[in-house]
């Protein structure tokens, strides 16, 4: 299996964990990790909005969402409130779906061969040596599938969420006006960019 250390953001194929939580205003409960990274990135296009319409309707399916920047996430529920830990289980059961997912994906021609799906350590708080199992029965062990997902490891210290704010450096002032890392160029709704995309609305140069 392979496990790469990075910025997943680097990456055009992304896997987000996510839990099946709704806010009142029927929003998804996206407050930490790479849900939250994901959730702030995508905020002018509505993903908090959108996935909980998805889990409304459909539970604990997984769900394909493609942006408009061309990055396509794949959102696996793996727990379902977001205050409870991981579970082994919905893990499991989404990476199953996930390889099926990207198997009728491949049939039918709609994902180029040489794409890498990039997935983060899924299951914050469980043994990552037992959701590796998993992730090497469920995807690993599968023709054609070894070449098509890598692991990678935003956080080595087990920190997610510091560690996540760090690569995609994204402040909000009291005004919301966003500063995207130390950069001086801005995109084309005037944030500052951060290796040359705007982490917070995701379009590019102005």
């Amino acid at each position: 299996m392979r496990e790469i250390r990075g910025n997943i953001w680097e990456w055009s194929h992304v896997v987000i964990p996510t839990n099946l939580s709704l806010r009142a205003d029927g929003n998804s409960v996206m407050g930490a990790g790479l849900a939250r990274q994901a959730s702030v990135k995508y905020s002018r296009e509505g993903l908090a909005g959108w996935y909980g319409r998805w889990v409304k309707e459909f539970g604990g399916e997984l769900a394909v969402w493609v942006a408009r920047d061309g990055r396509v996430l794949f959102l696996l529920p793996v727990k379902d409130d977001w205050r409870e830990r991981a579970s082994l289980k919905m893990i499991d059961d989404g990476l199953t779906e996930l390889r099926e997912r990207v198997e009728g994906m491949d049939r039918r021609g709609n994902l180029d061969e040489k794409v890498t799906i990039a997935i983060p350590r899924l299951g914050g708080g469980l043994n990552w040596d037992e959701v590796k199992g998993l992730v090497e029965r469920r995807l690993y062990s599968h023709t054609g599938m070894r070449s098509r997902f890598a692991v990678v490891d935003m956080v080595g210290s087990g920190r997610e969420d510091n560690k996540l704010d760090r690569d995609i450096a994204v402040v909000k002032n009291v005004q919301g006006i966003a500063r995207v890392g130390r950069g001086t160029k801005r995109c084309k709704c005037g944030h500052y960019m951060h290796r040359g995309e705007c982490a917070l609305c995701a379009c590019y140069l102005r």
